[in-house]
């Protein structure tokens, strides 16, 4: 009796302060401080990650970006594109005649750094996907109206070494979406790099690389005398086995056979060479000189010539790496080679060895 009079007290007092008689009598159990914004923010959660399960599996939504294509992105909408396995967002925001502010970001974190640009028109920046300091997207904007923007997007290859734009900024997570005008932070798109210019920068890479090659071609000794080889080698791309013939026997007395046979040699002299340049880290850059043989290019160069670029550089020659069919040769030796080969006055000096 007394135990439930003393129960019924500290009911009583518990309901006073706003308590629970279930509450109260199992004090393990936490109640909830705000139970409406607890499960508000589960819903919030569940939502976002719907969106993000609904948005992955719609593929029809997304475009692969496997060479350069143009979209047009409605003011305040998205477009989603695939590179790789990275699939990523592009978002419009208060497009104008003048321009728009262009976010970048990759799916499908919830939160996350975003890459954002204001873009006029022509105005191009390049961007990394993989939030990494190498671009691998260059995008150019080609007009913008209140309606939206008209961009194009284009893969950058990652041997092109292209740096993200300065121009763009690497943000917080920012409001995305219809949830936005609920002052809710949703992304469904998290960080990408951004790049500075997409075709300018590719161009001024470009430039960099005809500038290399021409370098190369022109300013080293190696590189002359690698074109004279190839002036050689399509002048004696005539030769044949009955002039092949003669001309070894006038030098070494004796008629080919075996390895030193015209079939045996034809299949291993190069008919050209093709010159190709490489970005690197920097402003380094490296020259190869490929042959091509009868069966085609070789899949390995003859020569490498890594330079420096840089307007700093005193000395652009880093490095030269003798390969491929030349490897052990040095420059003495192919030069000798060379001046004897070119003074056959036929068309298979570059076929016969020197004695």
């Amino acid at each position: 009796m007394q135990a439930r009079k003393y129960a019924k007290t500290l009911d009583k007092e518990n309901s006073k302060i706003g308590g629970s008689k279930e509450g109260y009598k199992y004090p393990h159990k936490h109640r909830i401080a705000n139970p409406k914004r607890f499960f508000s923010f589960i819903a919030l959660i569940v939502i976002i990650i719907i969106v993000v399960a609904v948005l992955l599996a719609s593929s029809s939504s997304i475009r692969m970006l496997t060479s350069p294509i143009q979209v047009f992105i409605s003011n305040g909408g998205y477009s989603y594109l695939k590179q790789g396995s990275s699939v990523f967002a592009v978002y419009v925001v208060n497009s104008t005649a003048s321009g728009a502010y262009v976010y970048i970001a990759k799916l499908p974190l919830l939160y996350g750094f975003v890459s954002k640009v204001y873009m006029t028109n022509s105005t191009e920046v390049n961007v990394s996907v993989n939030a990494s300091r190498r671009a691998s997207i260059n995008i150019r904007m080609i007009s913008s109206s209140s309606k939206g923007a008209m961009l194009n997007i284009t893969p950058i290859p990652s041997f092109y070494n292209i740096q993200t734009s300065n121009s763009v900024s690497l943000i917080g997570p920012v409001s995305i979406g219809t949830a936005a005008s609920k002052g809710l932070k949703v992304i469904i798109v998290s960080t990408t790099t951004s790049t500075s210019t997409t075709t300018s920068t590719i161009n001024q890479t470009n430039q960099l690389l005809v500038s290399a090659e021409q370098y190369a071609n022109t300013n080293t000794s190696i590189g002359v005398l690698l074109n004279n080889y190839k002036a050689l080698y399509i002048k004696d791309k005539a030769c044949n086995a009955s002039i092949y013939n003669a001309t070894y026997a006038k030098y070494f007395n004796t008629q080919p056979s075996g390895l030193t046979s015209f079939e045996n040699v034809s299949a291993q002299t190069p008919i050209s060479i093709t010159v190709s340049a490489k970005p690197l880290k920097d402003d380094l850059v490296l020259v190869n000189y490929t042959p091509v043989m009868r069966s085609g290019v070789a899949s390995q160069p003859m020569v490498s010539l890594l330079l420096n670029m840089s307007p700093s550089a005193v000395m652009p020659i880093v490095s030269t790496l003798y390969e491929g069919i030349l490897l052990g040769d040095n420059y003495t030796i192919l030069n000798s080679t060379y001046q004897f080969q070119s003074s056959i006055q036929n068309y298979c000096g570059a076929y016969i060895p020197k004695p």
